[in-house]
């Protein structure tokens, strides 16, 4: 298994070939900030209607699988609750 760290850049994210990524945010954080809050952009915002609808809250512990072709070069995004800021 190959890990790699990219900053919170879309320009790295876009150039970056791998088959995940891994995405972190708080429970009580809103918008959504740093690496999250740029793939829910590049999503259009399918990570926020997620959390609007109660199927996703950051929630420490909470682990989450959403698509992400074709807007992103990944198939997958896991996205990580961290809980309260």
């Amino acid at each position: 298994m190959d890990l790699r760290y990219v900053s919170a850049d879309l320009r790295k994210l876009d150039r970056t070939a791998a088959d995940a990524i891994c995405v972190s945010f708080f429970d009580d954080e809103r918008p959504l900030r740093g690496a999250a809050g740029l793939v829910d952009w590049r999503l259009c915002g399918l990570l926020s209607r997620s959390i609007e609808r109660g199927q996703v809250s950051g929630a420490e512990g909470e682990v989450t699988l959403l698509p992400a072709r074709p807007r992103l070069p990944f198939d997958k995004v896991f996205s990580f609750g961290l809980g309260p800021a």
